[in-house]
Formats: structure tokens, sequence, C-alpha cells
């Protein structure tokens, strides 16, 4: 638009397909102002009971950072894939400057799905995808994403996969920079039952504890159990979740077979 002017777009739609998500009703307008600076509106649905919204600036004469958005929604679907569906709350500060981008903010999620077997396989390429010009391991560029977010899970957080049908919740700290391992702080809880030797045990205590590390590595502290008349029996996981120690125990006191 000319400045003093604006433009409008008004019932767009799309696909991220990614995310599994379908974008409705969408409404967007950017405005240009006599600074040479121009205000964003946008907001979608996403398939779910919220909206997303987005309210920002652009500078159109390259300031410091070009762009600042300021990304808010309530019950807003995020991901409704095979792997993962979740509802969010999220109150995000992006902004993109010479270098970077930089994410900040808080990420609130009341409920979620999560396969843990579909997310360990993850996605393999289609057979029809051709490489043309394939990058060789650990020459690609890291992202110049820097990421600092507070994640909350809420108490309609499942997950099944490995035996495993429960729940997570807690609050953690995820920290991205450009060139290193995500890492994270903070404590999730994990509860419900747990399928071993051929028994079905309950979780009496689960945890996973981040002070620092890497985010694919916490700390595991999880035991599950079973009673079996004037016997309890469980299995106690303890280490890293790359190196799980797992320990066969009763009481009274068996031999671990």
């Amino acid at each position: 638009p000319q400045i003093g002017g604006e433009a409008t777009l008004e019932d767009f739609s799309g696909e991220l397909p990614a995310l599994g998500l379908n974008l409705t009703a969408g409404r967007g307008a950017l405005a240009a102002l006599p600074d040479g600076t121009a205000t964003i509106t946008a907001s979608a649905n996403t398939g779910g009971e919220g909206a997303l919204k987005v309210d920002g600036s652009l500078s159109l004469y390259g300031q410091e950072q070009p762009l600042k958005l300021h990304i808010t929604g309530s019950n807003v679907l995020v991901a409704n894939i095979p792997e993962i569906r979740a509802v969010a709350d999220a109150d995000l500060h992006f902004s993109l400057d010479a270098t970077a981008m930089t994410l900040t903010g808080t990420v609130n999620v009341p409920e979620a799905d999560l396969d843990l077997e579909r997310l360990e396989r993850g996605t393999s390429t289609s057979d029809d995808v051709v490489v043309l010009d394939p990058v060789e391991a650990g020459s690609a560029p890291s992202s110049p994403l820097q990421m600092d977010l507070a994640i909350r899970l809420g108490d309609k957080v499942r997950m099944s996969g490995f035996g495993l049908k429960g729940t997570l919740a807690g609050q953690m700290q995820v920290v991205s920079r450009p060139g290193r391992e995500m890492t994270a702080n903070g404590q999730l809880e994990v509860g419900g039952r747990y399928k071993a030797y051929g028994q079905d045990l309950t979780i009496t205590r689960g945890q996973l504890l981040w002070n620092h590390g890497v985010v694919s590595d916490p700390r595991i502290a999880i035991r599950a159990e079973r009673e079996i008349g004037a016997v309890t029996a469980g299995i106690e996981v303890s280490g890293r979740a790359m190196q799980p120690r797992v320990e066969v125990w009763s009481t009274p006191s068996m031999s671990q077979s």
C-alpha cells in the first residue's frame, strides 16, 4: 500500500500439511505509516475452537529489526497429525533482523495426544522424491532461530506407545541457539500404566528432569509396580534417557528372575 493506505485480505484459506492444519476464515491487513513502517494484523482459524492472531510491525526501510510480531491465541489447534494432536494457548513474540530470528514467550498445552511410536519412527521420505543436490552430513548451516520458550503441559496431555499409556504434566523452559543443540530446564511428571514382562504395571512415580541439558536426553526417575497377593513387584528406571538403567525389584525381596 501507499503511505497512509491499507491493503486488506478477507476470508482467505490455506494449508500447513506438516502440521495437518487447514487455515480458514483468515483476515489480514497491512497499513503503511508516514514514518516508513507498516502495521500488520491477521487472524485465522486452524481447525479448533480458537483462532490464531498476529499483530506487529514491518519496517519498509531496513531498521534494526525489520519485522516484529506478537502471536496470540487461546484453544488453538497447533498440530493434527498421526504423531500428535495438540491444542495450545500461545503468547509469543517473534522478531527478525539481518542475522537471526528470535522467538520468545509462553505456550500452554492444556490438551494433547502423542503417539510415541510414530514420533520415534519420524516421517520417511516418499519413494518418488529425488534429491538433486544432497548435502553432506555436518555441512548444513545451522538454523538462524534463537528460541526461549516456557512450555506448560496441562492435565489432559496423554501419550501412548512402547507399552506406556499415560499422561504428562509440568513445565519446562526450552532454549535454542544457532549452532547449538536445543536445551531445557524443568520437570515433567509421568503418570499412567506401563506393560512390562507381560504384566500391566501402575506408574507410582514418574519424572523427566532437565537441568539446562540437551532436550532429548533428560534424567529419568520412573517406578512402576504391581501387587500380586502379598508381594509388590515392579521396575525402576533411572539414569539418562539415552542410556537408561532398568532394575526389577520386589517387596519382600525375591530373585531377579
